[in-house]
């Protein structure tokens, strides 16, 4: 699998009387399953949380992973569903209201090809 699922993800690419309101999560999951197989593959003594975890906002066993910072500097900005329908991203600690100009947005700026 190429970082090119993405595309799959987003659904920007297809006409829009096919374009679904869901997302698919096993192409979600499948697209984190590869980033971090290639984060690994650099840092393998790195921590990586299951997809679900992040998802369900984290537990308190996973010590490591700062969910209660996550969450602070979420409410900080205000990401929620009230304030964007499309839900929230980040990237590179960038914050990014979901929508069909910030998915054409990313894919063109942050999109390669191998």
């Amino acid at each position: 699998m190429r970082l090119t699922s993405h595309l799959k993800i987003s659904q920007v690419q297809l006409p829009p009387q096919i374009q679904t309101r869901s997302v698919d999560w096993n192409t979600v999951g499948s697209a984190y399953d590869y980033l971090i197989d290639q984060e690994q593959q650099e840092r393998p003594d790195g921590v990586y949380p299951a997809l679900s975890t992040i998802i369900n906002g984290g537990s308190s066993t996973e010590s490591d992973v700062p969910f209660d910072k996550i969450t602070v500097y979420r409410e900080r900005l205000g990401c929620s569903l009230a304030a964007s329908a499309g839900g929230h991203a980040f990237f590179n600690g960038k914050h990014f209201d979901v929508d069909e100009v910030c998915l054409s947005d990313f894919l063109s700026k942050y999109s390669y090809s191998r």
